[in-house]
């Protein structure tokens, strides 16, 4: 069914209000988990919200908890979550990390005691909406074998991109270091399909493109195999160095689920010190070079990151977004 997106915010704000959160919170957190469904990204938003909510009724969230600096030098901060909304947290972290690159050039926050903060790319839309250069990624608990093993060590540790361009078609890359985040594995189950390429192992320990069968084992594949692997680790390490909170091997031990983790946050302001406007038309060109590439299919053209999300949240605007209708039973439900 479609629905319009201010209906879809006020619906999950009503829910959260339900739920005692904070005014102020719920509407910031509900337009974050609309904001991905607008952008076509319904894993981490109409579909994850129910999940998120069951953390609430379950206490494992202190809804009303933000973020708080704890340390810093200059233009590296660490902040801690309180156990708050992973999402709410984030965005506190990203403009902070905004801040300090107004003033230093560069700025770091790497946030412990945080959880799941939905979409990734969302605060890199944040940071490229304001001018700024941005790399995040935060950890998770383990979802992905290392290569070479059997049971699940590694997080799929998302990492993203967000390059801003003048015109806002900013270039922003999402991506989990996993073949399919598990989010995306549920979307092609409720929608029948298969997945385009091999996504992880079923029970017989066979490569498959069964969503449901990898959704059973929780044994996704990595990308770029033991590349992906062993960014995956690398990630992990440097987001424990940075902030001193729980690697992928601790938020296991604590055996809690997907919370307590870590992510970090930098931020670049390229206008302190380089010419934006020869840049600019680089970037431009860059990409004009990128759509005269020789096309597999000449059904389908050359898209760069990010482009996708741009024409998809104009045409959710206009026409309403597309939700599953027993996702958005439940919703009213919650």
């Amino acid at each position: 069914m479609k629905v319009k997106f201010e209906d879809l915010k006020k619906e999950f704000k009503r829910v959260l209000i339900s739920r005692n959160v904070r005014e102020d919170l719920a509407e910031m957190s509900s337009g974050l988990f609309a904001e991905n469904d607008l952008d076509g990204v319904h894993t981490h938003g109409s579909l994850r919200f129910p999940h998120f909510i069951s953390t609430i009724d379950e206490g494992k969230l202190d809804v009303n908890n933000v973020a708080e600096k704890e340390s810093g030098f200059n233009g590296y901060e660490v902040w801690n979550g309180n156990n708050g909304m992973g999402n709410i947290n984030a965005t506190i972290a990203m403009d902070r990390a905004m801040e300090l690159a107004d003033e230093y050039g560069i700025g770091l926050v790497a946030l412990k005691h945080t959880n799941h903060c939905m979409r990734g790319g969302t605060y890199a839309w944040q940071a490229a909406n304001k001018g700024y250069v941005s790399i995040s990624w935060t950890n998770s608990y383990p979802l992905m074998p290392m290569w070479g093993g059997l049971d699940n060590k590694l997080g799929n540790n998302p990492i993203v991109f967000g390059i801003p361009r003048e015109n806002s078609e900013h270039i922003v890359i999402d991506t989990a270091l996993s073949q399919y985040s598990y989010g995306k594995l549920q979307q092609y189950r409720l929608n029948g399909e298969e997945l385009p390429v091999i996504g992880g192992y079923d029970e017989d320990g066979n490569l498959t493109k069964d969503p449901a069968a990898i959704e059973k084992t929780k044994n996704v594949l990595p990308i770029g195999y033991w590349k992906g692997a062993s960014l995956s680790f690398a990630l992990d390490m440097v987001g424990l160095m940075l902030s001193g909170g729980n690697s992928v091997a601790k938020v296991d031990a604590q055996n809690k689920g997907n919370f307590d983790l870590v992510q970090v946050f930098i931020c670049m302001d390229p206008s302190k010190n380089l010419n934006l406007d020869e840049i600019n038309k680089d970037i431009d060109f860059s990409i004009e070079e990128l759509k005269k590439s020789k096309l597999v299919d000449e059904s389908r053209g050359i898209r760069y990151p990010g482009e996708r999300v741009i024409s998809v949240r104009e045409k959710n605007l206009r026409d309403g977004i597309e939700i599953n209708d027993e996702t958005w039973e439940i919703i009213k439900n919650l």
